[in-house]
């Protein structure tokens, strides 16, 4: 039988310790430092073990009022976030908050295990490409359709200009 703490972990069990350290952070109880550190342990583990071992000196109450209580009142979701003051918040990442200026942006330890490999370009301009084509392909025939009838017209208008200027002011001298 396999010990416990040898039991790989996937993205999940990695996920909740971070909520786990973040809350520690947010409520003061680890420093900035620490959390940066613990956060990069926390997604490099691979086994149960390793995990305990982060959280080991964060473990706190568990009964139906705490938020990480399978019965407990509420479930929140979580963006991998953390609150920073908005001097300090890069832009781009953070915009001011209703809470005494308080933004929120994604942790970097958090952030930089779901980025792609370096070198490797995310296609951002494929959209808008896409989307110009399919513009240009429903509303091209319509311009060329009043284009032709436009033509048309002015073929028409000119030949009426042509049998009336005849017809009017111009006229065949007979041998």
């Amino acid at each position: 039988m396999v010990n416990p703490d040898e039991m790989r972990i996937g993205d999940r069990e990695r996920d909740a310790v971070a909520e786990l350290l973040q809350e520690a952070y947010a409520e003061g109880r680890i420093g900035r430092d620490e959390l940066d550190e613990r956060l990069t342990a926390a997604l490099s583990a691979r086994t149960a073990g390793e995990l305990r071992a982060i959280t080991a000196d964060l473990t706190g109450p568990s009964g139906p009022g705490h938020p990480h209580h399978p019965h407990g009142p509420r479930h929140r979701p979580t963006l991998h976030c953390r609150p920073v003051r908005h001097a300090h918040a890069h832009p781009g990442f953070a915009w001011p908050g209703p809470y005494g200026g308080l933004a929120w942006r994604p942790h970097p330890a958090v952030m930089g295990w779901r980025r792609a490999a370096p070198g490797i370009r995310r296609p951002t301009g494929i959209v808008p490409l896409v989307l110009v084509i399919a513009a240009m392909a429903f509303f091209l025939p319509w311009l060329l359709w009043v284009g032709f009838r436009l033509l048309l017209i002015a073929c028409l208008a000119g030949t009426a200009v042509a049998v009336i200027h005849h017809a009017t002011g111009h006229r065949h001298r007979r041998r």
